[in-house]
């Protein structure tokens, strides 16, 4: 069955970036693709609200969505900060599955906070779509934590050279004769293929 897909955006940047853009049309491919505009984004304002106001804001769409399309698997779908609010509500509301485009494991303030908990809590399949330069994710250390998650819940498919929109440096895509928009399908392929792999689960 086609799955509803809620696509949540980054801190900075909404739905109207040309990387959002992009990845609508492809995960349209995969399933029928909501947007989710946190609220303070829509009210114009770059500051992300209050982690709790987030998570309120995406529980109400996720829930409104699931309740209006009650025999379709619903899978949230956020890039950074989208995704990690994701991962925390998901055993909340029991979506389907959850994957993340460049989950941010560590903070880019002064403190450098570590957000892992919601990572080793997850009970949800999630899928980390991670960059090797993305310096908010050292690659070893997201590969630790999902060797050591207690359910097995927890993938990630890695992306070579790829920053925190796991945009590839040009140089070793032309010594493989790719650009980036193969690299973008190689990842659609692979998200669509756990997005069936979770649904073959459930049946």
């Amino acid at each position: 069955m086609r799955p509803l897909i809620l696509f949540a955006h980054g801190a900075g940047a909404g739905h109207d970036h040309p990387w959002m853009q992009r990845w609508w049309l492809r995960l349209a491919d995969l399933g029928d693709i909501h947007r989710l505009t946190y609220p303070y984004m829509a009210r114009g304002r770059r500051i992300p609200d209050a982690m709790e106001e987030l998570e309120a804001a995406h529980i109400q769409e996720a829930t409104a969505l699931a309740e209006r399309h009650p025999s379709q698997p619903l899978i949230l779908v956020g890039k950074s900060m989208g995704g990690r609010v994701s991962v925390r509500i998901a055993d909340r509301i029991g979506p389907a599955a959850v994957v993340v485009f460049g989950y941010p494991l560590i903070s880019s303030g002064k403190k450098k906070t570590r957000r892992d908990a919601p990572l080793r809590a997850v009970r949800t399949p999630t899928l980390l779509i991670q960059g090797t330069r993305d310096p908010m994710a050292p690659v070893p250390e997201v590969m630790d934590l999902v060797a050591d998650h207690p359910t097995g819940s927890l993938q990630v498919r890695v992306v070579e050279h790829g920053d925190h929109s796991l945009e590839s440096l040009k140089r070793p895509l032309r010594a493989r004769g790719l650009n980036q928009g193969d690299i973008d399908e190689e990842i659609c392929f692979d998200i669509g293929r756990f997005i069936a792999a979770v649904q073959r689960a459930v049946v």
